[in-house]
């Protein structure tokens, strides 16, 4: 019936598949998501220089397409649901610039790059790939490959750019016949959707409410990104390898492991759930490391902290919990969230890459008949608003010998965050990082000793005669790794501190506070409580602290006698709290949103000088 109805819509219709599940959400995402720019487009661009011949590569491109069936696909909606419809041919989308000329050449070409980004591609007309080749000079190019993520994923793309330079180089009769990405739908459909369902509910069992570090995404209006790096270099990214076999787990594991501590930190949650991607390539399938087409699919990880438990005790369970998982990653992430009741479970993703080719390789192809390849660049699909990726990257060590470094990406949402604030948690991600190295049997709930932070709390002798911001400052900058405080798993180094106090005392000041008023402080005792003193420091005003579970009337007396305008607390402790003044809840999502995006640059006050704190007694 499906074949019958799409050969009145498609004449040289040859097929009609199923969709993977993860095609299935993408699909959804396109049909309905159509205010804004396509999240899902995904390029790749080579950098060549030499004598590049545009038809002949034209020619290449086709024979990807005429090649793989899967990118003859078109994805409807039939009455027995979506369906990818294969046609016997379709030309692929090819365009050729000359920006020899331009006044600008690395503007238009950048301007370009972004217009293509943003031209959505109708997933009912295939094929859902197309190329532009641009020449920027006497014998320089680029060749932009434009792809739907429904088509292809990371692991694809080099394998599909290798062709490319196959068939350009006139071997394609030599490659072996490819393995068709049908196969790889037979076997899900082989699968036994129930119980790998039944695995997930139990996985997930407990989990009431979706993990947000950053606020809904309903006022979104861009899919605009950014994104910022740090690479560990070789010390750091070898001693991550060796922390994994000391203790039987992946480099993957550890970067979840530190990734859900920050969350915790971010959402105040012990139990905390992230997206995280798999390759999705079952051994069993023949020839499935070089098939094209999409494989990779987005999973929740659970982590469930245990302040009792070491590192190595976390980095050891969370690999086990997901090992247990291994026989379920092909499954939907709609169907997960559908077995555990919630729209959905997460608003930060993970992302480990492994290809089986890397760009370095890519670019070290030899003349290919007067054509070199000198680069190779791609940018990929960021649907959350954050997103790390862990990149190994190969380089040279300082004796010259081939080593590893890990990129560690963070990719934001430019309406959800800055990026001074995405520094900030990257920087802290590579802290915890470095933490599990350097002592793996130290507690969840205490990253660093007592040692570590008194010395470098007490500071010099003279600086009684500074102010408080003073003192954080001097701190930050004389030992800005160190840890300054750690509480119930969670730990802040001073320049993290400092940073995170600044942009508290912003959002303190647009709500009244400054110089010569007072503060409410009803918190219990906590990193956030350390982090609100010095805020209000920073902002001019003193400080009253306040036990939220005094009676009433004490409270009332507490806060008419300083005479404060502004409190902080939780929402755990708002309601029972009088209206008198306005409360500033540290838990709240627009309160986090606030704080996540003011700038974390000094405050400057006029009167430092202001009492910062007011003592009440009985």
């Amino acid at each position: 019936a499906d074949i019958d109805r799409g050969e009145q819509r498609y004449p040289a219709l040859t097929d009609v598949w199923p969709l993977s599940p993860l095609q299935f959400g993408l699909l959804f995402h396109a049909l309905y998501d159509t205010d804004t720019a396509d999240g899902y487009t995904v390029q790749a661009m080579l950098t060549l220089e030499g004598v590049v011949d545009g038809a002949r590569l034209r020619g290449a491109a086709q024979a990807l397409v005429d090649r793989h069936a899967n990118l003859r696909v078109a994805f409807v909606e039939t009455e027995d649901g979506p369906r990818q419809i294969v046609v016997r041919a379709a030309d692929v989308g090819w365009h050729e610039v000359d920006l020899r000329t331009s006044a600008d050449t690395e503007g238009e070409l950048a301007a370009l790059v972004a217009a293509d980004a943003t031209d959505r591609f109708d997933l009912a007309q295939p094929p859902l790939l197309r190329f532009t080749l641009v020449r920027t000079g006497h014998e320089s190019y680029r060749l932009l490959m434009t792809n739907h993520h429904i088509l292809l994923d990371g692991w694809s793309t080099p394998l599909l750019v290798q062709e490319l330079l196959v068939h350009y180089a006139g071997g394609g009769a030599a490659l072996a016949p490819a393995a068709p990405y049908r196969d790889y739908l037979d076997w899900l459909a082989r699968r036994d959707a129930a119980a790998s369902i039944e695995a997930w509910r139990n996985a997930l069992s407990g989990v009431d409410a979706p993990t947000r570090a950053v606020p809904s995404l309903a006022g979104i209006t861009s899919t605009e990104t950014g994104e910022v790096s740090i690479d560990l270099g070789v010390g750091a990214t070898t001693a991550l390898a060796e922390l994994g076999r000391r203790y039987g787990v992946t480099v993957n594991t550890a970067v979840q492991a530190a990734w859900a501590m920050l969350l915790h930190t971010m959402t105040g949650r012990t139990d905390v759930v992230f997206g995280g991607t798999v390759s999705g390539r079952p051994a069993e399938i023949a020839g499935v490391e070089q098939m094209i087409g999409l494989f990779i699919n987005t999973l929740p990880v659970r982590v469930q902290l245990d302040p009792r438990e070491s590192v190595a005790e976390l980095l050891r369970r969370v690999q086990l919990e997901q090992a247990a998982l291994l026989d379920h990653q092909h499954v939907g992430l709609t169907d997960i969230h559908r077995a555990v009741g919630l729209p959905e479970l997460f608003d930060t993703l993970t992302v480990f890459e492994s290809y089986p080719i890397d760009r370095e390789t890519l670019a070290q192809v030899l003349d290919i008949a007067g054509m070199r390849v000198v680069d190779v660049t791609g940018t990929d699909a960021t649907p959350y608003p954050l997103s790390l990726l862990a990149i190994p990257n190969k380089v040279h060590d300082e004796h010259g010998e081939p080593a590893e470094s890990l990129r560690m990406t963070l990719k934001f949402m430019a309406d959800e965050l800055d990026r001074p604030a995405a520094e900030h948690v990257l920087h802290r991600l590579v802290t915890l990082l470095t933490r599990f190295t350097a002592d793996p049997s130290v507690r969840v709930s205490a990253l660093a000793t007592a040692a570590d932070i008194v010395p470098a709390l007490h500071g010099p002798e003279s600086v009684a005669t500074r102010t408080l911001p003073e003192i954080l400052s001097a701190a930050a900058e004389r030992e800005p790794h160190a840890v300054a405080l750690s509480s119930a798993g969670v730990s802040v180094t001073y320049a993290e501190l400092d940073s995170w106090s600044n942009r508290l005392a912003r959002v303190l000041l647009a709500h009244g506070a400054g110089p010569d008023r007072f503060v409410i402080l009803a918190l219990p005792r906590s990193v956030e409580s350390v982090v609100a003193v010095w805020a209000v420091a920073k902002t001019g005003a003193a400080f009253a602290p306040l036990d939220p579970n005094h009676p009433p009337e004490r409270i009332e007396h507490m806060i008419t006698d300083s005479r404060a305008r502004i409190g902080v607390t939780t929402t755990a402790h708002g309601a029972n709290l009088p209206g008198t003044i306005d409360w500033l809840l540290l838990d709240d999502l627009a309160t986090i949103r606030k704080t996540m995006t003011v700038p974390d640059s000094p405050i400057t006050a006029a009167d430092r000088g202001a009492p910062v704190h007011v003592d009440q007694t009985a």
